[in-house]
């Protein structure tokens, strides 16, 4: 390599270098800004799916990069954030083991949930407070259907919803799952209602908990 090639590549490298540091610095004050935000909800609900989707979708629409490279960037900025708000209780039905890729790439490596065997109980943890969020099979991928002491862990009744998706933007390469908490999901811009009627799944556009048989709602791109 000539020495101008080089001094080039050298130029190169200190713009990087100074990008990084600008980067790492955006990131701690978004981060410092987040906490105030924390502060500011006193005793509500940290995790905000709907307002994730929010932001990754406008994100995605002022970007010329892939959509879900944008999410894999920010996902673990908005797990170390939630991170830092609060320790998160997860559990994970998942008899199969192929799930966890997924839950890594939606709330950080370091994730450890706990692990049951059956759906219901994981929902069940959830009524009795032992668990923060339940993670399950989507219902599309979900051979047999989700029946029997499944629905009685759902709905207005017990105070359990469906409130996400993930991954946010569709992928083959991630097994998709359905996010369960005590808390309502937040609207988001582009609301799904998931239905359960005479044995089967329905989705309704738009964010309609007050329907009868509704499971909860997730986001879409």
């Amino acid at each position: 390599m000539s020495i101008s090639s080089q001094t080039d590549l050298d130029d190169i490298r200190r713009e990087i270098d100074q990008l990084d540091h600008t980067l790492l610095r955006l990131i701690e004050e978004r981060l410092a800004i987040a906490a105030r935000v924390a502060a500011s909800k006193g005793d509500g609900p940290h995790f905000r799916p709907g307002r994730e989707a929010i932001i990754l979708s406008q994100l995605a629409r002022q970007s010329s990069l892939d959509p879900l490279r944008i999410e894999g960037i920010w996902r673990q900025i908005m797990s170390a954030n939630l991170s830092r708000q609060s320790v998160m209780r997860l559990v994970i039905s998942d008899k199969d083991h192929a799930l966890m890729p997924t839950v890594n790439w939606r709330f950080g490596l370091e994730t450890a949930p706990m692990e049951t065997a059956d759906h219901a109980d994981a929902l069940a943890m959830l009524t009795k407070n032992e668990a923060d969020l339940a993670i399950l099979p989507h219902w599309d991928n979900h051979t047999g259907g989700w029946t029997g002491a499944w629905q009685d862990h759902i709905g207005e009744k017990s105070g359990v919803w469906l409130v996400a998706t993930a991954p946010f933007f569709p992928t083959s390469t991630l097994t998709p799952t359905a996010l369960f908490s005590r808390h309502r999901p937040d609207p988001s811009a582009r609301d799904i209602t998931l239905l359960w009627q005479q044995g089967q799944f329905s989705e309704k556009t738009g964010y309609h908990l007050d329907l009868d048989h509704a499971v909860g709602v997730f986001q879409k791109p």
